[in-house]
């Protein structure tokens, strides 16, 4: 009887651990769904109702927070900093399409990088980003320091976009190396630096760039799936061990009552 009670106990306990991942999935696609859509109104170029849909999301965040079991208490402050952000610059008369548009598309990027686990938007501009590194390199090699510091501009615009998006999944040791290669560039652009040394530094910040999306691209593990698996097996070997011990135990008494009956 005891060991029916323990197996209904362990069924019952990943049901509930699986209802409960089912409602918090339900909620981050529910988040998904608003951010693509604030993107996609941002990209009509309608800024009142890309507003409101921000507004909506911020109602839906707050009224059904998600659980710090599923994302990191970091990961849900960066969405709500990249989020006032958006508002902000939607906001402001004055600001620009391109900027509005950039704010709009650096939300939904990370919302997107806390729900997708395989392969997040951000990782699609892997060619745009190795495209910049290489008019940089170009730009170097010819000595136009005028051009370098355009592209340079873009490309730290491009570089900003992603960057909370980056946060959310890649490790802080990751990122502090490519922040500090892009400062060592910045430091220098004031300087007359060697063609050789320029070219270096942007060869060393191409390379842990191609870390990142390589990185990100790998990891394709499911963390919640290797958790039901370690816990469900762990719950089943524990079942098992208790009723061959149970079973242990009772022929182990039978044997000590038929030895005193003797």
């Amino acid at each position: 009887m005891g060991r029916w009670i323990i197996c209904f106990t362990v069924l019952f306990l990943l049901f509930a651990s699986s209802e409960a991942k089912g409602d918090e999935n339900d909620r981050w696609n529910s988040l998904s769904k608003t951010s693509y859509s604030a993107f996609q109104l941002a990209k009509q170029g309608r800024t009142a109702d890309c507003l409101q849909m921000l507004n909506y999301f911020s109602r839906q965040f707050e009224k059904h927070p998600v659980s710090g079991q599923s994302v990191s208490s970091r990961t849900i402050r960066t969405i709500s900093a990249v989020h006032s952000k958006a508002v902000e610059t939607l906001s402001e008369q004055t600001r620009d399409p391109d900027a509005k548009m950039r704010a709009v598309t650096q939300f939904h990027m990370v919302v997107d990088a806390a729900f997708t686990e395989n392969e997040p938007l951000w990782s699609s501009m892997e060619d745009t980003m190795m495209a910049s590194f290489q008019h940089l390199k170009e730009d170097a090699a010819g000595g136009n320091t005028t051009s370098f510091e355009q592209d340079w501009n873009e490309f730290l615009s491009l570089y900003e976009t992603i960057y909370p998006s980056v946060s959310v999944d890649v490790t802080p040791g990751q990122i502090r190396k490519v922040q500090a290669l892009i400062s060592s560039v910045e430091d220098d652009l004031s300087e007359n630096v060697s063609q050789e040394a320029r070219i270096s530094q942007l060869t060393s910040m191409e390379t842990e760039f191609k870390n990142l999306f390589k990185g990100v691209k790998e990891d394709e593990a499911d963390p919640s799936l290797i958790w039901v698996i370690i816990s469900t097996g762990g719950m089943i070997i524990l079942t098992l061990t208790y009723a061959a011990w149970r079973k242990f135990k009772g022929e182990k008494e039978k044997q000590v009552e038929r030895e005193r009956e003797w």
